[in-house]
């Protein structure tokens, strides 16, 4: 397929941190969700870097780095502001003209603060279900790729030659709006379960659907989620409140079979239906206030996080709260009767002697606070 990177949408800063570790004569590429982003026509949030170089390496061809992790990872720090912002009171100019175009230590309006650089890699087993066991530096991109979740994350796109990677097809994939993982399914999904819900959350943001065997591949190894930490699966479910989708993201999460594990009390609403006004079951009811908040505000791309939190939990108590009636108690005029004799020991719309289930109501943030802030 024709490769569709446009190279105006590459940082300065990050062209110059691939040049220096090109003219070094290692080969370094664009890796990740920004060369995803690019190929959508999207502006990348981040720029990542997948190199020949090892770390020590890389820290030694930049002023300011910093290296504090097991995996290979070095950020290269770009400290220096665009050209033209006016000196701040006691700065000193070093240039022309009374302004700061290469002060070191501005951080205001800096063009792009770091980049993460990290060597080509083949990883260990992990048996934490979230680390590798052991890093292995690789001497080529292919191997750095294989290792990688789904297929439109795993390409590479080289600076210095203009060449796009694609060994798994993810361009096709792109282009037909599928989420796929690279290689065998059940095998990325043990290695790391957040998996199991990142293919949700790129499906959500992306309105990508799930390809039918790596779909059946969550179903089957949704319990492994319990291994995630509360916070990793928090940060998870957020990206996919604030998508453009999330109703549908949430429901992908009840079918299969993840919601249980973090948020069971949103099933309970499933089949509890309410009578009056309402046309949906509670379940349904609280997807279509989520959805209906992500669609307002147009320009700002919807409501803000927590009134689609609230949206989406401001009716979670209602199934242990319902009340229901007396056995025994007559039937009024135009209902129809649930049970034999002419009673209603189960209708749902009666407000009458009804026996009240004291289990407590939700607060929504307090139930968002209590499980899922950080410690």
């Amino acid at each position: 397929m024709q490769n569709l990177i446009q190279e105006n949408k590459i940082p300065e800063f990050v062209k110059s941190v691939s040049q220096t570790l090109e003219d070094a004569n290692f080969e370094t590429y664009l890796v990740g969700g920004c060369v995803r982003d690019m190929l959508m026509g999207d502006e990348p949030k981040d720029f990542d870097l997948a190199t020949l170089a090892i770390p020590d390496e890389i820290i030694n061809l930049f002023p300011k780095t910093v290296y504090e992790n097991n995996f290979g990872t070095v950020f290269v720090i770009n400290e220096i502001p665009l050209p033209g912002l006016p000196l701040n009171k006691g700065e000193v100019p070093t240039g022309g003209g009374g302004t700061a175009s290469t002060l070191e230590t501005r951080n205001l309006k800096l063009e792009t603060n770091q980049v993460e650089v990290t060597p080509f890699r083949k990883e260990g087993k992990y048996t934490d279900k979230r680390h590798p066991d052991n890093v292995t530096f690789a001497n080529n991109i292919n191997d750095d790729l294989s290792r990688r979740d789904f297929t439109v994350n795993a390409m590479a796109y080289r600076i210095k030659t203009g060449d796009l990677v694609d060994l798994y097809n993810g361009q096709i994939d792109l282009q037909n709006k599928i989420i796929r993982t690279v290689g065998n399914a059940d095998e990325r999904f043990n290695e790391d379960p957040l998996r199991l819900m990142r293919a949700v959350r790129f499906s959500a943001q992306l309105g990508f659907a799930i390809e039918t065997g790596t779909m059946n591949s969550i179903i089957k190894n949704a319990e492994l989620i319990k291994h995630i930490s509360s916070e990793r699966i928090r940060d998870e479910f957020v990206k996919i409140i604030n998508s453009n989708n999330p109703a549908m993201g949430v429901d992908m999460l009840r079918r299969f079979g993840l919601l249980e594990y973090f948020i069971p009390e949103l099933l309970e609403g499933v089949g509890c239906f309410q009578g009056g006004a309402h046309k949906y079951d509670v379940y349904n009811h609280l997807l279509q206030a989520l959805q209906h908040a992500a669609d307002k505000n147009p320009p700002a791309g919807g409501f803000p996080f927590h009134i689609r939190l609230s949206a989406l939990f401001h009716d979670i108590g209602k199934p242990r709260t319902k009340r229901i009636p007396l056995p025994g108690l007559p039937l009024n005029k135009g209902e129809v009767p649930t049970g034999g004799g002419g009673t209603s020991p189960t209708l749902e719309t009666r407000n009458l002697k009804l026996e009240p289930n004291v289990k407590p109501t939700f607060m929504v943030m307090k139930l968002w606070g209590q499980r899922w802030q950080k410690k």
